[in-house]
Protein backbone atom coordinates (compact mmCIF):
# COMPACT_ATOMS: atom_id res chain seq x y z
CA UNK A 1 0.00 0.00 0.00
CA UNK A 2 2.67 2.04 0.92
CA UNK A 3 3.71 1.62 -3.02
CA UNK A 4 0.60 2.91 -4.30
CA UNK A 5 1.07 6.02 -2.53
CA UNK A 6 4.45 6.45 -3.75
CA UNK A 7 3.64 6.12 -6.82
CA UNK A 8 0.78 8.50 -6.69
CA UNK A 9 3.61 11.09 -5.28
CA UNK A 10 4.97 10.45 -8.27
CA UNK A 11 1.99 10.60 -10.60
CA UNK A 12 0.98 14.05 -8.65
CA UNK A 13 4.52 16.00 -9.28
CA UNK A 14 4.25 15.09 -13.23
CA UNK A 15 1.25 16.57 -13.53
CA UNK A 16 2.24 19.83 -11.73
CA UNK A 17 4.80 20.25 -14.25
CA UNK A 18 2.71 19.64 -16.92
CA UNK A 19 -0.23 21.98 -15.36
CA UNK A 20 -2.61 19.40 -15.44
CA UNK A 21 -4.92 19.70 -12.75
CA UNK A 22 -7.09 16.60 -12.84
CA UNK A 23 -5.72 12.92 -14.55
CA UNK A 24 -7.94 10.40 -15.47
CA UNK A 25 -6.74 7.17 -15.82
CA UNK A 26 -9.05 4.20 -17.59
CA UNK A 27 -8.55 0.82 -17.61
CA UNK A 28 -8.37 -0.03 -21.56
CA UNK A 29 -5.83 0.13 -24.05
CA UNK A 30 -5.40 1.47 -27.69
CA UNK A 31 -7.59 -1.20 -29.00
CA UNK A 32 -10.26 -0.20 -26.10
CA UNK A 33 -10.23 -4.02 -24.91
CA UNK A 34 -12.04 -4.62 -21.77
CA UNK A 35 -8.64 -6.90 -20.73
CA UNK A 36 -5.34 -5.48 -21.79
CA UNK A 37 -1.72 -7.14 -21.78
CA UNK A 38 0.40 -5.88 -19.22
CA UNK A 39 1.66 -2.67 -21.35
CA UNK A 40 -1.51 -0.96 -20.54
CA UNK A 41 -2.67 -1.80 -16.87
CA UNK A 42 -1.81 2.03 -16.26
CA UNK A 43 -5.08 2.08 -13.58
CA UNK A 44 -3.84 -1.42 -11.91
CA UNK A 45 -0.11 -0.01 -11.54
CA UNK A 46 -1.07 3.22 -9.94
CA UNK A 47 -4.08 1.88 -7.65
CA UNK A 48 -3.09 -1.81 -7.10
CA UNK A 49 -7.03 -2.67 -8.18
CA UNK A 50 -6.41 -5.89 -10.04
CA UNK A 51 -9.80 -5.68 -11.51
CA UNK A 52 -10.57 -5.95 -15.17
CA UNK A 53 -12.80 -2.71 -15.40
CA UNK A 54 -12.60 0.84 -13.50
CA UNK A 55 -11.62 4.75 -13.56
CA UNK A 56 -9.20 6.39 -11.59
CA UNK A 57 -9.10 9.83 -11.16
CA UNK A 58 -6.57 11.85 -9.28
CA UNK A 59 -5.57 15.69 -8.22
CA UNK A 60 -3.17 17.11 -5.88
CA UNK A 61 -5.23 16.10 -2.84
CA UNK A 62 -7.67 13.25 -3.95
CA UNK A 63 -7.74 9.80 -5.53
CA UNK A 64 -10.46 8.29 -6.62
CA UNK A 65 -11.89 4.86 -7.69
CA UNK A 66 -14.59 3.90 -9.33
CA UNK A 67 -15.98 0.13 -10.13
CA UNK A 68 -19.01 -1.75 -10.54
CA UNK A 69 -21.08 -4.28 -8.30
CA UNK A 70 -18.66 -6.56 -9.55
CA UNK A 71 -15.68 -5.52 -7.75
CA UNK A 72 -17.13 -3.77 -5.09
CA UNK A 73 -15.78 -6.41 -2.41
CA UNK A 74 -12.53 -7.03 -4.04
CA UNK A 75 -11.53 -3.27 -4.89
CA UNK A 76 -12.51 -2.28 -1.44
CA UNK A 77 -10.27 -4.81 -0.08
CA UNK A 78 -7.08 -3.85 -2.58
CA UNK A 79 -6.99 0.10 -1.43
CA UNK A 80 -7.16 -0.48 2.10
CA UNK A 81 -4.53 1.35 3.92
CA UNK A 82 -3.62 3.64 0.14
CA UNK A 83 -5.02 7.09 -0.27
CA UNK A 84 -7.72 6.06 -2.81
CA UNK A 85 -11.48 6.60 -1.81
CA UNK A 86 -13.55 3.98 -3.55
CA UNK A 87 -16.56 4.66 -5.53
CA UNK A 88 -19.32 2.00 -5.89
CA UNK A 89 -21.53 2.74 -9.22
CA UNK A 90 -25.26 2.56 -9.69
CA UNK A 91 -25.17 2.72 -5.63
CA UNK A 92 -27.45 5.38 -3.62
CA UNK A 93 -25.56 8.53 -3.55
CA UNK A 94 -22.51 7.71 -5.36
CA UNK A 95 -21.98 10.23 -8.35
CA UNK A 96 -20.33 8.74 -11.62
CA UNK A 97 -17.03 10.19 -12.53
CA UNK A 98 -18.24 12.85 -15.01
CA UNK A 99 -20.70 13.87 -12.70
CA UNK A 100 -17.80 13.99 -9.34
CA UNK A 101 -15.62 16.15 -12.10
CA UNK A 102 -18.58 18.32 -12.83
CA UNK A 103 -18.98 19.32 -9.00
CA UNK A 104 -15.36 19.32 -8.11
CA UNK A 105 -12.96 20.75 -11.07
CA UNK A 106 -12.81 24.54 -11.02
CA UNK A 107 -13.74 26.78 -13.93
CA UNK A 108 -11.02 26.37 -16.98
CA UNK A 109 -9.14 23.69 -14.64
CA UNK A 110 -7.02 21.29 -16.97
CA UNK A 111 -8.48 17.45 -17.10
CA UNK A 112 -5.57 15.49 -18.53
CA UNK A 113 -6.00 11.87 -19.78
CA UNK A 114 -4.13 9.47 -22.67
CA UNK A 115 -5.86 10.17 -25.72
CA UNK A 116 -4.88 6.79 -26.98
CA UNK A 117 -6.52 4.89 -24.43
CA UNK A 118 -10.15 6.32 -23.43
CA UNK A 119 -12.54 5.66 -26.01
CA UNK A 120 -13.89 8.22 -28.66
CA UNK A 121 -17.68 7.60 -27.21
CA UNK A 122 -15.98 8.01 -23.12
CA UNK A 123 -13.91 11.92 -24.57
CA UNK A 124 -17.25 12.91 -26.64
CA UNK A 125 -19.59 12.49 -23.43
CA UNK A 126 -17.09 14.10 -20.70
CA UNK A 127 -17.11 17.11 -23.29
CA UNK A 128 -20.47 17.22 -23.08
CA UNK A 129 -20.92 16.45 -19.18
CA UNK A 130 -17.90 19.64 -18.45
CA UNK A 131 -19.08 21.83 -20.46
CA UNK A 132 -20.47 24.47 -18.33
CA UNK A 133 -17.50 24.84 -16.57
CA UNK A 134 -15.22 25.45 -19.35
CA UNK A 135 -12.45 22.62 -19.08
CA UNK A 136 -9.38 22.46 -21.09
CA UNK A 137 -8.97 18.78 -22.20
CA UNK A 138 -4.71 17.54 -22.33
CA UNK A 139 -5.04 14.36 -24.17
CA UNK A 140 -1.70 14.26 -25.55
CA UNK A 141 0.03 13.10 -22.26
CA UNK A 142 0.67 9.42 -21.10
CA UNK A 143 1.68 10.68 -17.68
CA UNK A 144 1.54 7.41 -15.92
CA UNK A 145 3.98 5.93 -18.69
CA UNK A 146 6.10 8.99 -17.89
CA UNK A 147 6.14 7.74 -13.97
CA UNK A 148 6.11 3.49 -15.06
CA UNK A 149 10.22 2.51 -15.10
CA UNK A 150 9.75 -0.87 -15.41
CA UNK A 151 6.49 -0.60 -17.92
CA UNK A 152 6.32 -4.06 -19.52
CA UNK A 153 6.94 -3.97 -23.57
CA UNK A 154 4.04 -4.75 -25.59
CA UNK A 155 3.98 -8.44 -26.58
CA UNK A 156 5.36 -10.05 -29.57
CA UNK A 157 4.03 -13.36 -29.35
CA UNK A 158 3.73 -15.05 -33.04
CA UNK A 159 0.01 -15.11 -34.25
CA UNK A 160 -1.55 -18.34 -35.76
CA UNK A 161 -3.91 -18.61 -39.03
CA UNK A 162 -7.55 -19.86 -37.49
CA UNK A 163 -8.03 -22.32 -40.23
CA UNK A 164 -10.84 -21.88 -42.87
CA UNK A 165 -12.53 -25.43 -41.90
CA UNK A 166 -13.32 -23.57 -38.44
CA UNK A 167 -13.54 -20.15 -39.08
CA UNK A 168 -16.22 -21.38 -41.84
CA UNK A 169 -15.62 -18.01 -44.21
CA UNK A 170 -12.34 -17.15 -46.36
CA UNK A 171 -10.88 -13.66 -45.59
CA UNK A 172 -11.71 -12.79 -49.22
CA UNK A 173 -15.70 -13.87 -48.13
CA UNK A 174 -15.86 -11.53 -45.30
CA UNK A 175 -13.70 -8.42 -46.79
CA UNK A 176 -16.33 -8.94 -49.54
CA UNK A 177 -19.67 -8.34 -46.97
CA UNK A 178 -17.75 -5.83 -45.12
CA UNK A 179 -17.08 -3.54 -48.63
CA UNK A 180 -20.64 -4.22 -49.71
CA UNK A 181 -21.98 -2.40 -46.87
CA UNK A 182 -19.24 0.21 -46.91
CA UNK A 183 -20.70 0.95 -50.43
CA UNK A 184 -24.36 1.19 -49.21
CA UNK A 185 -23.08 3.82 -46.50
CA UNK A 186 -21.26 5.80 -48.93
CA UNK A 187 -17.74 5.08 -47.02
CA UNK A 188 -14.58 5.41 -48.24
CA UNK A 189 -12.35 3.71 -45.75
CA UNK A 190 -13.21 1.89 -42.32
CA UNK A 191 -10.80 1.82 -39.75
CA UNK A 192 -10.68 -1.21 -37.17
CA UNK A 193 -9.24 -0.73 -33.56
CA UNK A 194 -11.08 -3.94 -32.06
CA UNK A 195 -8.49 -6.25 -31.54
CA UNK A 196 -10.84 -9.40 -31.97
CA UNK A 197 -12.98 -7.54 -35.12
CA UNK A 198 -9.51 -7.80 -36.78
CA UNK A 199 -8.64 -11.40 -35.53
CA UNK A 200 -11.79 -12.78 -37.03
CA UNK A 201 -11.68 -10.65 -40.46
CA UNK A 202 -8.56 -12.08 -41.16
CA UNK A 203 -8.44 -15.23 -39.79
CA UNK A 204 -5.91 -14.90 -37.27
CA UNK A 205 -5.47 -15.60 -33.35
CA UNK A 206 -2.95 -14.74 -31.21
CA UNK A 207 -1.50 -14.62 -27.68
CA UNK A 208 -0.84 -11.39 -27.09
CA UNK A 209 -3.68 -10.82 -24.04
CA UNK A 210 -4.09 -13.30 -21.29
CA UNK A 211 -7.31 -15.39 -22.16
CA UNK A 212 -8.58 -13.84 -25.40
CA UNK A 213 -6.62 -15.05 -28.63
CA UNK A 214 -5.88 -11.80 -30.35
CA UNK A 215 -3.03 -10.20 -31.44
CA UNK A 216 -2.31 -6.34 -31.03
CA UNK A 217 -3.00 -4.82 -34.65
CA UNK A 218 -4.74 -2.09 -36.02
CA UNK A 219 -6.40 -2.51 -39.58
CA UNK A 220 -7.32 -0.14 -42.42
CA UNK A 221 -9.80 -1.55 -45.28
CA UNK A 222 -10.44 0.76 -48.35
CA UNK A 223 -11.97 0.33 -50.98
CA UNK A 224 -9.08 -0.26 -52.97
CA UNK A 225 -6.83 -2.28 -50.40
CA UNK A 226 -7.09 -3.56 -46.91
CA UNK A 227 -4.15 -2.93 -44.32
CA UNK A 228 -3.14 -4.97 -41.20
CA UNK A 229 -0.69 -3.29 -39.06
CA UNK A 230 1.07 -5.62 -36.99
CA UNK A 231 4.16 -5.95 -35.55
CA UNK A 232 6.05 -7.62 -38.31
CA UNK A 233 7.87 -9.70 -36.11
CA UNK A 234 4.71 -11.71 -35.02
CA UNK A 235 4.52 -13.28 -38.76
CA UNK A 236 6.08 -16.64 -39.45
CA UNK A 237 6.10 -17.61 -43.16
CA UNK A 238 2.19 -19.37 -42.84
CA UNK A 239 1.03 -16.09 -41.37
CA UNK A 240 2.65 -14.10 -43.78
CA UNK A 241 1.54 -16.48 -46.58
CA UNK A 242 -1.86 -16.76 -45.27
CA UNK A 243 -2.40 -12.96 -45.67
CA UNK A 244 -0.32 -12.61 -48.57
CA UNK A 245 -2.05 -14.87 -50.13
CA UNK A 246 -5.58 -13.10 -49.75
CA UNK A 247 -4.14 -9.82 -51.23
CA UNK A 248 -3.69 -7.85 -47.54
CA UNK A 249 -1.06 -5.42 -47.34
CA UNK A 250 1.03 -5.72 -44.09
CA UNK A 251 2.62 -2.40 -42.11
CA UNK A 252 3.98 -2.19 -39.33
CA UNK A 253 2.20 -1.34 -35.92
CA UNK A 254 3.99 1.72 -35.50
CA UNK A 255 3.21 3.30 -38.95
CA UNK A 256 -0.81 3.54 -38.39
CA UNK A 257 -1.04 6.93 -37.03
CA UNK A 258 0.63 8.17 -39.92
CA UNK A 259 -1.37 6.15 -41.96
CA UNK A 260 -4.68 7.59 -40.57
CA UNK A 261 -2.88 11.27 -41.70
CA UNK A 262 -3.53 10.18 -45.66
CA UNK A 263 -7.29 9.46 -45.19
CA UNK A 264 -10.28 11.69 -46.29
CA UNK A 265 -13.90 11.10 -47.47
CA UNK A 266 -16.10 9.23 -45.30
CA UNK A 267 -14.56 7.14 -42.38
CA UNK A 268 -16.19 4.85 -40.89
CA UNK A 269 -15.51 3.58 -37.24
CA UNK A 270 -16.98 2.53 -34.77
CA UNK A 271 -16.88 5.04 -31.72
CA UNK A 272 -17.26 2.66 -28.82
CA UNK A 273 -14.07 0.88 -29.95
CA UNK A 274 -11.91 3.74 -31.77
CA UNK A 275 -9.41 5.43 -29.15
CA UNK A 276 -10.23 9.19 -28.87
CA UNK A 277 -6.68 10.03 -30.71
CA UNK A 278 -7.46 7.79 -33.89
CA UNK A 279 -10.99 10.63 -34.13
CA UNK A 280 -8.63 13.54 -33.42
CA UNK A 281 -5.96 12.71 -36.39
CA UNK A 282 -8.86 12.01 -38.87
CA UNK A 283 -10.73 15.27 -37.52
CA UNK A 284 -7.48 16.95 -38.36
CA UNK A 285 -7.34 15.79 -42.11
CA UNK A 286 -11.10 16.66 -42.19
CA UNK A 287 -12.07 13.54 -42.65
CA UNK A 288 -15.62 12.97 -42.28
CA UNK A 289 -16.27 10.27 -39.68
CA UNK A 290 -19.34 8.20 -40.08
CA UNK A 291 -19.95 6.83 -36.44
CA UNK A 292 -21.16 3.61 -35.73
CA UNK A 293 -21.06 -0.11 -35.01
CA UNK A 294 -18.41 -1.32 -37.20
CA UNK A 295 -20.16 -3.70 -39.71
CA UNK A 296 -17.54 -6.62 -38.85
CA UNK A 297 -18.94 -6.68 -35.13
CA UNK A 298 -22.28 -7.54 -36.21
CA UNK A 299 -21.16 -10.11 -38.72
CA UNK A 300 -18.49 -11.42 -35.82
CA UNK A 301 -21.99 -12.06 -33.39
CA UNK A 302 -23.71 -14.09 -36.28
CA UNK A 303 -22.31 -17.33 -36.67
CA UNK A 304 -22.04 -19.47 -39.74
CA UNK A 305 -22.78 -22.96 -39.90
CA UNK A 306 -19.24 -23.88 -39.30
CA UNK A 307 -19.27 -21.94 -36.02
CA UNK A 308 -22.26 -23.57 -34.56
CA UNK A 309 -21.16 -26.87 -35.40
CA UNK A 310 -17.44 -26.03 -33.92
CA UNK A 311 -19.08 -24.52 -30.89
CA UNK A 312 -21.44 -27.64 -30.20
CA UNK A 313 -18.53 -29.86 -30.19
CA UNK A 314 -16.15 -27.37 -28.35
CA UNK A 315 -19.39 -27.90 -25.72
CA UNK A 316 -19.21 -31.65 -25.77
CA UNK A 317 -15.61 -31.24 -24.78
CA UNK A 318 -15.76 -28.72 -22.42
CA UNK A 319 -18.75 -30.48 -20.67
CA UNK A 320 -16.52 -33.98 -20.57
CA UNK A 321 -14.18 -31.79 -18.55
CA UNK A 322 -16.21 -30.45 -15.89
CA UNK A 323 -18.64 -33.95 -15.42
CA UNK A 324 -15.14 -35.01 -14.52
CA UNK A 325 -14.18 -32.51 -12.38
CA UNK A 326 -17.27 -32.94 -10.66
CA UNK A 327 -17.24 -36.76 -10.23
CA UNK A 328 -13.31 -35.91 -8.62
CA UNK A 329 -15.13 -33.21 -6.38
CA UNK A 330 -17.84 -35.02 -4.36
CA UNK A 331 -15.43 -38.05 -4.21
CA UNK A 332 -12.60 -35.93 -2.84
CA UNK A 333 -14.49 -33.03 -0.56
CA UNK A 334 -13.58 -33.73 2.90
CA UNK A 335 -11.41 -36.43 2.22
CA UNK A 336 -8.09 -34.39 0.95
CA UNK A 337 -7.17 -30.98 1.66
CA UNK A 338 -8.61 -29.07 -1.33
CA UNK A 339 -8.39 -24.98 -1.13
CA UNK A 340 -9.84 -22.52 -3.73
CA UNK A 341 -7.08 -21.73 -5.44
CA UNK A 342 -5.85 -25.63 -6.00
CA UNK A 343 -9.66 -26.42 -7.05
CA UNK A 344 -8.98 -24.15 -9.96
CA UNK A 345 -6.34 -25.38 -10.95
CA UNK A 346 -7.80 -28.84 -10.97
CA UNK A 347 -11.12 -27.26 -12.79
CA UNK A 348 -8.29 -26.01 -15.29
CA UNK A 349 -6.35 -29.59 -15.42
CA UNK A 350 -9.33 -31.20 -16.76
CA UNK A 351 -9.98 -28.54 -19.16
CA UNK A 352 -6.44 -28.54 -20.28
CA UNK A 353 -6.91 -32.42 -21.62
CA UNK A 354 -9.65 -31.56 -24.05
CA UNK A 355 -9.32 -32.05 -27.93
CA UNK A 356 -8.30 -28.56 -29.68
CA UNK A 357 -7.89 -27.03 -26.27
CA UNK A 358 -6.17 -23.06 -26.09
CA UNK A 359 -6.33 -22.38 -22.94
CA UNK A 360 -8.65 -20.75 -20.50
CA UNK A 361 -11.37 -18.44 -21.44
CA UNK A 362 -11.26 -15.86 -18.53
CA UNK A 363 -9.42 -16.44 -15.52
CA UNK A 364 -11.01 -19.55 -13.57
CA UNK A 365 -13.53 -17.91 -10.35
CA UNK A 366 -14.01 -20.69 -7.56
CA UNK A 367 -15.59 -18.97 -5.10
CA UNK A 368 -16.39 -20.99 -1.44
CA UNK A 369 -19.11 -19.97 1.10
CA UNK A 370 -18.71 -16.49 1.65
CA UNK A 371 -16.53 -15.76 -1.26
CA UNK A 372 -18.91 -16.99 -3.70
CA UNK A 373 -20.83 -13.07 -3.14
CA UNK A 374 -17.68 -11.58 -4.80
CA UNK A 375 -18.86 -11.73 -8.34
CA UNK A 376 -15.50 -11.52 -9.96
CA UNK A 377 -13.48 -13.27 -6.79
CA UNK A 378 -9.82 -14.72 -7.50
CA UNK A 379 -8.40 -16.60 -5.15
CA UNK A 380 -4.96 -16.35 -4.13
CA UNK A 381 -2.75 -19.37 -3.74
CA UNK A 382 -1.65 -17.96 -0.17
CA UNK A 383 -4.87 -16.79 1.14
CA UNK A 384 -7.61 -19.16 -0.62
CA UNK A 385 -10.21 -20.58 1.27
CA UNK A 386 -9.87 -24.24 2.40
CA UNK A 387 -13.35 -26.23 0.50
CA UNK A 388 -14.59 -28.81 3.20
CA UNK A 389 -17.41 -30.94 3.05
CA UNK A 390 -20.49 -28.12 3.70
CA UNK A 391 -22.02 -25.00 2.10
CA UNK A 392 -21.91 -23.60 -1.37
CA UNK A 393 -19.22 -23.98 -3.75
CA UNK A 394 -19.82 -21.22 -7.05
CA UNK A 395 -17.11 -22.16 -10.06
CA UNK A 396 -17.60 -19.71 -13.17
CA UNK A 397 -14.72 -21.07 -15.51
CA UNK A 398 -14.55 -21.47 -19.45
CA UNK A 399 -12.23 -22.72 -22.13
CA UNK A 400 -10.66 -21.51 -25.30
CA UNK A 401 -11.06 -23.83 -27.97
CA UNK A 402 -9.70 -23.75 -31.72
CA UNK A 403 -13.46 -24.03 -32.64
CA UNK A 404 -15.21 -22.62 -30.21
CA UNK A 405 -15.08 -20.16 -26.20
CA UNK A 406 -17.38 -21.89 -23.55
CA UNK A 407 -18.39 -20.08 -20.54
CA UNK A 408 -20.02 -22.14 -17.33
CA UNK A 409 -21.19 -21.42 -14.08
CA UNK A 410 -22.17 -24.15 -11.69
CA UNK A 411 -23.10 -24.28 -7.97
CA UNK A 412 -21.92 -27.37 -6.02
CA UNK A 413 -23.81 -27.76 -2.63
CA UNK A 414 -20.74 -29.85 -0.79
CA UNK A 415 -23.13 -30.59 2.52
CA UNK A 416 -25.64 -33.34 3.39
CA UNK A 417 -28.27 -30.98 3.87
CA UNK A 418 -29.23 -27.43 2.82
CA UNK A 419 -30.76 -24.61 4.52
CA UNK A 420 -34.49 -23.46 3.81
CA UNK A 421 -32.74 -19.77 2.34
CA UNK A 422 -30.04 -21.88 0.67
CA UNK A 423 -32.35 -24.14 -1.23
CA UNK A 424 -34.94 -20.78 -1.53
CA UNK A 425 -32.16 -18.41 -3.02
CA UNK A 426 -30.89 -21.77 -5.25
CA UNK A 427 -34.00 -22.35 -6.52
CA UNK A 428 -35.22 -19.31 -7.60
CA UNK A 429 -31.81 -18.54 -9.31
CA UNK A 430 -32.71 -21.81 -11.54
CA UNK A 431 -36.15 -20.82 -11.88
CA UNK A 432 -34.58 -17.57 -13.53
CA UNK A 433 -32.35 -19.41 -15.58
CA UNK A 434 -34.95 -21.99 -16.84
CA UNK A 435 -37.52 -18.73 -17.73
CA UNK A 436 -34.75 -17.26 -19.72
CA UNK A 437 -33.68 -20.06 -21.92
CA UNK A 438 -37.59 -21.21 -22.58
CA UNK A 439 -38.53 -18.12 -23.96
CA UNK A 440 -40.15 -17.72 -27.07
CA UNK A 441 -39.52 -14.35 -28.62
CA UNK A 442 -40.46 -12.38 -31.95
CA UNK A 443 -37.88 -11.18 -34.41
CA UNK A 444 -36.71 -7.72 -33.10
CA UNK A 445 -36.63 -8.40 -29.83
CA UNK A 446 -33.72 -6.79 -27.40
CA UNK A 447 -31.92 -8.33 -24.45
CA UNK A 448 -33.59 -5.85 -22.09
CA UNK A 449 -36.99 -6.91 -23.04
CA UNK A 450 -36.36 -10.61 -21.47
CA UNK A 451 -33.93 -9.56 -18.97
CA UNK A 452 -37.20 -9.81 -16.38
CA UNK A 453 -37.67 -13.37 -17.03
CA UNK A 454 -34.12 -14.06 -15.47
CA UNK A 455 -34.82 -11.52 -12.37
CA UNK A 456 -38.53 -12.48 -11.45
CA UNK A 457 -38.22 -14.99 -8.64
CA UNK A 458 -36.06 -13.24 -7.09
CA UNK A 459 -37.60 -9.67 -7.12
CA UNK A 460 -40.55 -11.06 -5.50
CA UNK A 461 -38.10 -11.94 -2.52
CA UNK A 462 -36.75 -7.94 -2.70
CA UNK A 463 -33.68 -9.71 -4.06
CA UNK A 464 -31.33 -8.68 -7.10
CA UNK A 465 -27.93 -8.81 -8.91
CA UNK A 466 -26.49 -5.62 -10.67
CA UNK A 467 -24.13 -7.43 -13.41
CA UNK A 468 -26.04 -8.15 -16.83
CA UNK A 469 -28.03 -11.33 -17.48
CA UNK A 470 -26.30 -12.49 -19.94
CA UNK A 471 -23.37 -11.22 -23.09
CA UNK A 472 -22.05 -12.41 -26.08
CA UNK A 473 -19.51 -15.00 -26.61
CA UNK A 474 -17.03 -15.53 -29.68
CA UNK A 475 -16.16 -18.40 -30.89
CA UNK A 476 -12.59 -19.01 -30.70
CA UNK A 477 -12.36 -15.19 -29.89
CA UNK A 478 -13.68 -12.82 -26.63
CA UNK A 479 -15.60 -15.01 -24.29
CA UNK A 480 -17.07 -11.32 -23.47
CA UNK A 481 -18.48 -10.20 -27.39
CA UNK A 482 -20.92 -7.64 -28.20
CA UNK A 483 -22.84 -6.00 -29.95
CA UNK A 484 -26.01 -8.01 -28.11
CA UNK A 485 -26.75 -8.28 -24.73
CA UNK A 486 -29.37 -9.27 -21.72
CA UNK A 487 -29.47 -6.69 -19.32
CA UNK A 488 -31.39 -3.97 -17.50
CA UNK A 489 -30.43 -1.40 -19.37
CA UNK A 490 -30.90 -0.77 -22.89
CA UNK A 491 -29.12 -1.61 -25.36
CA UNK A 492 -30.80 -0.82 -28.97
CA UNK A 493 -29.22 -4.21 -30.31
CA UNK A 494 -31.76 -6.73 -31.39
CA UNK A 495 -31.08 -10.54 -30.87
CA UNK A 496 -30.94 -12.61 -34.11
CA UNK A 497 -30.61 -15.96 -34.92
CA UNK A 498 -27.04 -17.78 -34.44
CA UNK A 499 -26.23 -15.38 -31.97
CA UNK A 500 -24.94 -16.89 -28.37
CA UNK A 501 -25.39 -15.25 -25.43
CA UNK A 502 -24.90 -16.06 -21.52
CA UNK A 503 -27.92 -16.51 -19.52
CA UNK A 504 -26.64 -16.42 -15.42
CA UNK A 505 -28.60 -14.89 -13.13
CA UNK A 506 -27.49 -14.52 -9.46
CA UNK A 507 -27.93 -13.55 -6.14
CA UNK A 508 -25.12 -12.28 -3.80
CA UNK A 509 -25.50 -12.25 0.53
CA UNK A 510 -22.16 -10.63 1.48
CA UNK A 511 -20.83 -12.58 4.20
CA UNK A 512 -22.56 -15.69 3.41
CA UNK A 513 -22.79 -17.28 0.21
CA UNK A 514 -23.43 -16.60 -3.86
CA UNK A 515 -25.26 -18.17 -6.30
CA UNK A 516 -25.12 -17.84 -10.57
CA UNK A 517 -25.88 -20.45 -12.92
CA UNK A 518 -24.80 -20.00 -16.01
CA UNK A 519 -25.35 -21.34 -19.75
CA UNK A 520 -24.37 -20.38 -23.05
CA UNK A 521 -27.45 -20.27 -25.39
CA UNK A 522 -27.42 -20.27 -29.27
CA UNK A 523 -30.46 -18.15 -30.50
CA UNK A 524 -32.33 -20.29 -32.74
CA UNK A 525 -36.21 -20.38 -34.90
CA UNK A 526 -38.79 -21.76 -32.53
CA UNK A 527 -41.61 -20.78 -34.95
CA UNK A 528 -42.96 -18.99 -37.76
CA UNK A 529 -46.61 -17.73 -37.90
CA UNK A 530 -48.43 -15.04 -39.74
CA UNK A 531 -47.23 -12.48 -37.43
CA UNK A 532 -43.71 -13.43 -38.22
CA UNK A 533 -40.48 -15.74 -37.17
CA UNK A 534 -39.90 -16.28 -33.19
CA UNK A 535 -37.03 -17.10 -31.82
CA UNK A 536 -35.87 -19.50 -28.53
CA UNK A 537 -32.69 -20.32 -27.30
CA UNK A 538 -30.77 -23.63 -27.25
CA UNK A 539 -28.61 -24.52 -24.84
CA UNK A 540 -24.75 -25.10 -25.56
CA UNK A 541 -23.25 -25.73 -22.48
CA UNK A 542 -23.67 -29.55 -21.33
CA UNK A 543 -23.40 -29.93 -17.97
CA UNK A 544 -25.38 -31.49 -15.00
CA UNK A 545 -27.42 -29.03 -12.54
CA UNK A 546 -26.55 -29.93 -8.73
CA UNK A 547 -29.83 -31.30 -7.65
CA UNK A 548 -29.00 -31.46 -4.13
CA UNK A 549 -29.96 -27.66 -2.75
CA UNK A 550 -33.27 -27.50 -5.44
CA UNK A 551 -36.39 -27.02 -3.31
CA UNK A 552 -38.76 -29.19 -5.65
CA UNK A 553 -41.94 -27.82 -3.95
CA UNK A 554 -41.11 -24.46 -5.60
CA UNK A 555 -40.93 -25.63 -9.11
CA UNK A 556 -43.28 -25.91 -11.04
CA UNK A 557 -44.38 -29.14 -13.56
CA UNK A 558 -42.85 -27.37 -16.60
CA UNK A 559 -39.68 -26.28 -14.46
CA UNK A 560 -39.09 -29.82 -13.50
CA UNK A 561 -39.89 -31.20 -17.20
CA UNK A 562 -37.14 -28.71 -18.58
CA UNK A 563 -34.71 -29.90 -16.21
CA UNK A 564 -35.42 -33.51 -17.02
CA UNK A 565 -35.47 -33.05 -20.80
CA UNK A 566 -32.06 -30.65 -20.23
CA UNK A 567 -30.45 -33.78 -18.18
CA UNK A 568 -31.24 -36.22 -21.47
CA UNK A 569 -29.76 -33.71 -23.77
CA UNK A 570 -26.30 -33.70 -21.51
CA UNK A 571 -26.20 -37.48 -21.20
CA UNK A 572 -26.92 -37.94 -24.53
CA UNK A 573 -24.81 -35.46 -25.98
CA UNK A 574 -21.73 -36.51 -23.05
CA UNK A 575 -21.94 -40.00 -22.45
CA UNK A 576 -20.24 -41.37 -25.70
CA UNK A 577 -17.11 -39.64 -24.83
CA UNK A 578 -17.35 -41.49 -21.32
CA UNK A 579 -16.06 -44.57 -19.74
CA UNK A 580 -18.42 -47.24 -18.38
CA UNK A 581 -17.88 -45.70 -14.53
CA UNK A 582 -18.04 -42.04 -16.11
CA UNK A 583 -21.10 -42.53 -17.87
CA UNK A 584 -22.65 -44.40 -14.64
CA UNK A 585 -21.91 -41.24 -12.66
CA UNK A 586 -23.41 -39.18 -14.97
CA UNK A 587 -26.67 -41.25 -15.12
CA UNK A 588 -26.88 -40.55 -11.39
CA UNK A 589 -26.27 -37.04 -11.55
CA UNK A 590 -28.78 -36.67 -14.68
CA UNK A 591 -31.66 -38.94 -13.56
CA UNK A 592 -35.50 -37.81 -13.51
CA UNK A 593 -37.28 -36.35 -11.08
CA UNK A 594 -41.47 -36.58 -11.29
CA UNK A 595 -43.78 -33.84 -9.04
Amino acid sequence: MKEVNQRLALLRKRMQELSIDTYLIPSSDAHISEYVADHWKSREWISGFTGSAGTVIVTANFAGLWVDSRYFIQAAKQIEGTEFKLFKLRTENTPDYPEWLLDNMDEKSKLGFDGSVLSFTLAQNLFDELSDIDVEFVYDYDVVGDIWEDRPSIPKDKIFVHDEKFAGLSINDKLKQLLYVMEDNDADAHVLSALDDIAWLYNIRGKDIDYNPVAIAYSIITREEAILFIDTDKLDDTSKKHLVDSAISIKHYSEFYKELETLSGYILLDDNKTNFKTAMILDRNNAIVVEGLSPVTEFKAIKNKTEIDGLNQAHIRDGVSMLRFQKWLFENVGKIEMDEYSIGEKVNEFRRLGENHLGESFETIVGYKENGAIVHYSANKETANKVEADGFLLIDSGGQYIDGTTDITRMYYLGKEASKDEKRDYTNILKGNIALTKAVFPEGTKGIQLDVLARQFIWQEGQNYLHGTGHGVGCCLNVHEGPQSIRMEENPITLKKGMVVTNEPGVYLEGKYGIRIEHCLLVTTAKTTDFGEYYTFEPLTLCPIDKTAIDFDLMSKSEIKWINAYHQLVYDKLSPNLNKEEKEYLKLKTITFEK
